[in-house]
């Protein structure tokens, strides 16, 4: 008899050819599916030969009309496409857009209806929006996508598409969260705290872990330092790259101020010493396969730069299960800082090992690290004039 519910093919499968190009496979049809991730989307074309495929990929995009009837989603991808700034900024407002502003807006609101009203009921939502982690979102984050909306608004003003910025005088965040503490209402790590996360983690990670700890080196600059960054005699680290995280590529640093050179602890070199007879170690083993022409001191086991999203879920997750909760990997700098302000060091030397701008980011971001620290003294003082009477 036969099967009264017969399945349904819904499209012909597909096999892969070893003569094709990666990412693509054959289907049973004859075509070519090519699949490829780009600016973090995955995209599919298809073709009947591998090069219709790549041609599909790296065609030139249509341009793109901008009317009344244009969507925000529609220019907020068009802005993207004609910024010109530093490579680590037009990053940070691609994973904004495509993160945050699209999913929250949706692909259906036209430019010309995004209002004040509109924007502030978005941002509320934005602020309760849960992460992956199923909290809601940091101050820093609404903050930054907030950002990214205002500077495409301005640039749809300035092209004539819209009379104001609706963004204008609108605050991302709370009075509450705007006046959030580092080390208080946003914990970091403790040095016990972060003792025994150390202690979970072995090898490369620990010694990652112990230079970022050490150094206060954003994520990007770390994992973009190059073997010659490093004087292990005179004991410092240049920083003036970083590793970009779309495509694993070396850029510049986020300012000027972010080249530099930063101090290494005494206690920091054997951590670094032990990382370059890693390096020696991983490259006998991968042998001609071994690619690492930028000299990289941070490697997978073939030479590859490091993912920094892995880095960082991987943080992510180690914290969590050693701490009961979870710390970003940005926590790290953090730390660095706080403890070096709590211990007396000049602030302006602080703000120059971190790269900061100028010492006012350095007041503002820790200033109740400084204003404790004051207090204690204070109160020490005020103990031993007591104990004097």
């Amino acid at each position: 008899m036969p099967n009264p519910n017969p399945t349904r093919r819904t499209r012909a499968a597909s096999s892969p050819d070893q003569d094709l190009p990666r990412g693509m496979t054959r289907r049973a049809d004859g075509r070519i599916m090519y699949r490829y991730t780009e600016a973090g989307d995955r995209l599919t074309v298809y073709g009947s030969t591998a090069d219709d495929c790549l041609a599909k990929r790296y065609a030139p995009r249509p341009e793109v009309r901008v009317d009344e009837r244009t969507t925000l989603a529609a220019f907020l991808e068009l802005w993207l496409e004609g910024l010109t700034l530093r490579d680590n900024t037009i990053e940070a407002h691609q994973y904004n857009v495509r993160r945050w502003l699209v999913p929250l807006f949706g692909t259906r609101v036209r430019l010309a209806k995004v209002e004040r009203e509109l924007i502030r009921s978005k941002l509320a939502e934005l602020r309760t929006t849960p992460t992956r982690f199923g909290t809601p979102p940091a101050p820093n984050t609404v903050q930054h996508a907030f950002a990214t909306l205002s500077a495409a608004m301005t640039a749809a003003v300035d092209d004539g598409r819209l009379e104001s910025n609706p963004c204008r005088g609108l605050k991302a965040n709370t009075a509450e969260a705007e006046e959030a503490r580092i080390g208080i209402e946003h914990p970091i790590p403790t040095e016990l705290e972060l003792r025994r996360v150390m202690h979970a983690a072995t090898d490369q990670r620990l010694r990652l872990l112990q230079v970022a700890a050490s150094t206060g080196l954003r994520q990007s600059e770390l994992l973009g330092l190059a073997v010659e960054d490093l004087d292990l005699v005179a004991r410092t680290i240049h920083v003036h790259r970083s590793l970009r995280r779309s495509d694993r590529k070396l850029g510049r640093v986020k300012n000027r101020a972010s080249n530099r050179i930063v101090p290494v602890p005494a206690a920091l070199v054997p951590v670094l010493r032990a990382q370059l007879d890693e390096l020696v170690i991983l490259e006998a083993i991968a042998g001609s396969s071994w690619s690492n022409p930028s000299g990289l001191l941070w490697t997978g086991s073939h030479g590859e730069p490091l993912v920094g999203s892995t880095v960082t879920h991987w943080f992510e997750d180690l914290t969590r299960a050693e701490l009961g909760r979870s710390f970003r990997w940005h926590d790290l700098r953090h730390f660095y800082a706080s403890n070096l302000l709590a211990r007396d060091v000049p602030i302006a030397k602080v703000a120059k090992w971190l790269g900061h701008s100028s010492t006012t980011i350095t007041f503002t971001t820790y200033y109740h690290v400084i204003r404790d620290a004051a207090a204690a003294d204070q109160v020490e003082l005020a103990g031993g004039v007591l104990a004097a009477m």
